[in-house]
């Protein structure tokens, strides 16, 4: 570990190969990040981060050493490692900015506090500025860096438009690299999450033609991220969601559904459930049997997310028309709703939508209710009016009363599921 103390000391250039060397050192090796902080790298890092000739050489050390250590993020933060990357990214080298950018992506990795930090040292402009004049891997860098800050703060989102990183963003989903659409489109689909003023300025920014070729034509993960951005999108606005279908998005939405990636299926489903609301003519262009196979895989082996937005779509299904609620049941959706009723895993949202889908599914006729009733729905159900949080309770409730068809019968399963509970607790 000879060229530890090195990097904090001696001549120009022999700081930086010492901390170049120790990148190397650090690169592929979990057992030698852990050597290098406890022989005290860390401080004479620090130092050579300071001076801006040669600190881009400790930003790459200290971003390779804050990868998968939560400790390591603290300790190099405690070593006032962030004021100095904030200068690089301002004054450095393109080679020190695009290293700072790193180090600051790797410092951060989803921590609130540590994003309170960063802000707070200064790093959203220069970060946006980096987006526009920086390198091809300085900007995909810098996209991470603000995809991930813009995830813990409204404020904080804002002060990145403010930035004026809209525009360099859009380009590089027209002219980047395929990892620099990746990351632009991850950013802005973040920036527009649960913001109409901000989802109105990306689309008018001119985000809204690649990212529907990126649906298209982009790497998987392109696909995915496009497909939340464009959801978000879609929110509470019809001119928006007309426009997406009218960009030819829904094809390409329907095919990563049935073909994508696991979270790409999930994003798509996100997508589609937002293009479905609000109108009956995009419903039915959406809405369609093919579909539901695909929807109905995502009840049983997606994530919390995937299944809710699974559910939320097919409930649309199935709330407009008996026929296409028939062809749920058919594609074996009781199963997967039973089971998330049951084991009550998946958190209250996926439970919540799939109680709303269960009514919807029973709404029509005898026959389908006595297929939901024989599926062995009626006892979870009847738990949850019991036991369930109050948002629960009351679309329980609703359920329950449409399958149980009396007031009569609705007692008795309440009755019932009641004393099997405190046989349950006696035991």
């Amino acid at each position: 570990m000879r060229p530890i103390m090195q990097a904090g000391k001696g001549q120009e250039g022999s700081r930086e190969e010492a901390a170049l060397e120790l990148g190397n050192l650090a690169a592929n090796s979990e057992e030698r990040r852990v050597q290098i902080v406890k022989a005290g790298a860390l401080q004479p890092l620090v130092m050579l981060l300071k001076e801006r000739s040669e600190g881009g050489a400790a930003a790459i050390v200290l971003g390779l050493l804050a990868f998968n250590s939560e400790e390591r993020r603290v300790q190099i933060i405690k070593a006032g490692a962030l004021q100095p990357l904030v200068m690089l990214l301002k004054e450095g080298s393109e080679r020190a900015k695009e290293w700072a950018a790193y180090a600051l992506g790797h410092l951060h990795d989803r921590s609130v506090k540590r994003s309170m930090q960063i802000v707070n040292a200064g790093a959203l402009q220069p970060l946006a500025d980096l987006l526009k004049e920086g390198s091809e891997t300085s900007k995909i860098l810098a996209a991470n860096a603000l995809e991930q800050l813009c995830c813990d703060s409204e404020e904080w989102s804002a002060q990145i438009v403010e930035a004026g990183a809209l525009q360099p963003l859009v380009m590089m989903l027209k002219e980047g690299s395929k990892g620099a659409k990746e990351s632009a489109a991850h950013a802005l689909g973040n920036l527009a999450a649960d913001s109409e003023e901000r989802s109105a300025q990306i689309y008018n920014a001119g985000a809204l033609p690649p990212l529907a070729n990126l649906l298209k034509e982009g790497s998987e993960k392109a696909k995915e991220w496009a497909a939340y951005a464009l959801g978000s999108l879609a929110d509470n606005s019809e001119q928006r969601s007309a426009q997406i279908c009218k960009a030819g998005a829904l094809q390409p939405l329907a095919k990563l559904l049935e073909e994508g990636s696991a979270s790409g299926k999930e994003g798509a489903a996100f997508a589609l459930g937002l293009l479905a609301s609000g109108s009956e003519e995009r419903s039915a262009q959406i809405l369609n049997p093919g579909v539901v196979k695909p929807l109905v895989a995502l009840l049983m082996e997606g994530s919390e997310n995937a299944k809710s937005f699974a559910a939320v779509i097919l409930a649309r299904m199935a709330a407009g028309s008996k026929k296409r609620g028939k062809e749920i049941i058919k594609a074996g959706v009781l199963q997967p709703i039973v089971a998330i009723l049951n084991e009550c895993k998946e958190g209250p949202c996926s439970v919540k939508t799939a109680v709303a889908l269960l009514a919807h599914l029973g709404k029509y006729d005898e026959a389908s209710r006595a297929m939901i009733v024989n599926a062995g729905t009626l006892q979870p159900l009847a738990k949850l009016v019991i036991k369930g949080l109050n948002s629960l309770q009351d679309v329980a409730d609703h359920a329950l009363m449409i399958l149980t068809g009396s007031r009569a019968e609705y007692t008795a399963q309440i009755e019932m599921v009641s004393m099997l509970e405190k046989i349950r607790v006696r035991c």
